[in-house]
C-alpha cells in the first residue's frame, strides 16, 4: 500500500505507541559486494528522505527487539517525495535532516 500527501502514517489497530524520526534514505544504483569505503559513493545513484516509524510496544513488551516486529507494519517507511540525484550532492554527511 503506498501513501499519498499528508495521509497518516502507523498502523494504529497495532500499537498506540508509534514513534517516527527523518533518515536519508541512500539508493544503490547497481550491484555492489565487497565494496570499499572509498568507492562506496561510486555505487550511490541518489538521495531521498525516509521516515522511520516504530510500534514502540513492539520493540519491548511484544518481543521482536529493535529492527524486527516494531517496523514491519503497512505504510511504515514512506519516502520521498522526490529522489536526488547523487551528483547534486557532493557531500551526503553535510546534509541537515
Amino acid at each position: 500500500r503506498a501513501m499519498k500527501g499528508s495521509q497518516e502514517f502507523g498502523d494504529r489497530k497495532e500499537s498506540d505507541e508509534v514513534d517516527y524520526e527523518a533518515e536519508l534514505a541512500v539508493i544503490i544504483g547497481r550491484a555492489a559486494k565487497n565494496v570499499s569505503e572509498d568507492e562506496a559513493l561510486d555505487y550511490v545513484s541518489g538521495y531521498t528522505v525516509a521516515n522511520d516509524v516504530s510500534a514502540r510496544r513492539w520493540q519491548g513488551r511484544k518481543g521482536g527487539g529493535q529492527w524486527c516486529r516494531s517496523k514491519v507494519f503497512d505504510t511504515f517507511c514512506p519516502l520521498g517525495p522526490r529522489v536526488v540525484p547523487a551528483s547534486e550532492i557532493p557531500d551526503p554527511n553535510n546534509l541537515g535532516i
